[in-house]
């Protein structure tokens, strides 16, 4: 009699264990299974935080793309059709006042036509053909030369020494330093309502200065901090990003009844660098 209530006790005793490891075995591999859903979850989010970095990045180079374009166009496209309208309005004053060079007119209007092509041009990425068949220097030379068709404005190109030098800048940098020096030109013109302009461009052995001095309605750093704040324009704001991306500065100062804006950027001068 003893014996069986022993073998019960221990046939109890045997059920009880091998429930507690049944329990232990499911116990694990539930935890495990958790742990597994867990891992999953987490490649899962690190995969769509992937993906979302991705989409981001795309959509900021798109963002980049097209706002480069859109200062690209706003500082040549307006730049040019500002000065070419302003060059075509002097003609068509000429003609109503008796005079019949038409073919001036025509030339004018052809030149604005003309615009469509470096807009293509711009949107495809591709350095204008002013720049590309002359350089740095004759085109801000050109630029500068077109003011003279402007009625009453003298303007004044100066380069110093006047021979040829080595500019000391890949031809990204010289076309970024080009169109910041359109945009300048043209706020000059639409802005600063003077009549005479003097552009001097200098070399030094690190460095070039681009000087731009006028005798019409100027400003200075402290009014350049004002309007290039949050809904400053475009234009200034374009200058001032293109002046930084060269490692440079640009300073507005106005004395003695003219008005200066000075670029200073830096240079090198080895092999990689175009004349």
């Amino acid at each position: 009699m003893e014996n069986t209530k022993v073998l019960a006790l221990v046939i109890i005793l045997g059920v009880v264990v091998i429930l507690l490891l049944i329990s232990l075995v499911a116990a694990n591999f539930l935890w495990i299974k958790r742990k597994l859903l867990e891992k999953e979850n987490k490649l899962r989010e690190v995969e769509n935080l992937k993906q979302i970095e991705l989409i981001k990045a795309i959509v900021d180079t798109e963002e980049k793309q097209k706002t480069n374009i859109a200062r690209d166009i706003h500082d040549q496209i307006i730049t040019e059709l500002t000065l070419k309208a302003l060059i075509l309005k002097t003609h068509i004053d000429q003609i109503e006042k008796g005079n019949r060079d038409f073919d001036a007119a025509r030339q004018g209007v052809q030149d604005l036509a003309g615009l469509a092509d470096s807009i293509r041009k711009i949107v495809h990425g591709i350095v204008p053909d002013s720049f590309r068949s002359f350089g740095l220097v004759k085109s801000i030379e050109t630029l500068v030369s077109e003011v003279n068709n402007v009625n009453s404005f003298t303007a004044i190109f100066n380069k110093i020494p006047e021979h040829d030098v080595n500019i000391g800048l890949p031809t990204l940098k010289q076309l970024t330093l080009y169109r910041a020096s359109a945009e300048i030109l043209r706020n000059v013109i639409k802005h600063a309502k003077c009549n005479y302009l003097e552009v001097t461009l200098e070399f030094f052995p690190e460095k070039l200065s681009l000087e731009f001095a006028h005798d019409g309605k100027g400003i200075t750093n402290r009014d350049i901090d004002k309007l290039t704040g949050e809904d400053g324009g475009i234009g200034l704001k374009s200058i001032q990003s293109r002046i930084v991306s060269l490692s440079g500065k640009i300073d507005y100062a106005m004395e003695e009844g003219v008005s200066f804006i000075k670029l200073i950027v830096p240079t090198t001068h080895d092999d990689e660098v175009n004349n």
